[in-house]
């Protein structure tokens, strides 16, 4: 946001709005780890094995503080690219099957994390 009359309004806004519902960043942080904490808990399953109580929701928790953290960007940016973009890279960008390789991706990851245990 470039104008600062904008910026300023904005900000004003969220401050009045964190005052109404007694909320702020670090408090939706601080759950957030809770609910990270939880979910990493290492149980027991009826055979021995052991795993985390929720992975899918370690996975988005991490995923969300990765995000708060700025450690990857999602938007597309192509200012500083030529006229054109060859059709094989936007397809690449936005297929499905790429995000699906990226969650399993953070699924490794996950399970890299619970061997360290």
């Amino acid at each position: 946001l470039q104008k600062t009359s904008v910026s300023t309004s904005i900000q004003c806004q969220q401050e009045q709005r964190a005052q109404r519902t007694k909320r702020s960043a670090d408090n939706v942080l601080l759950d957030l780890q809770a609910v990270k904490d939880t979910a990493m808990k290492l149980v027991t399953d009826k055979d021995g094995n052991r795993r985390m109580t929720n992975p899918n929701a370690a996975l988005k928790a991490l995923e969300l503080e990765g995000k708060h953290l700025s450690m990857w960007n999602e938007k597309l940016s192509i200012d500083h690219l030529t006229e054109e973009v060859p059709t094989s890279i936007i397809r690449t960008i936005i297929d499905p099957e790429v995000e699906k390789a990226r969650e399993e991706s953070m699924r490794e990851i996950v399970k890299e994390l619970l061997s360290a245990y």
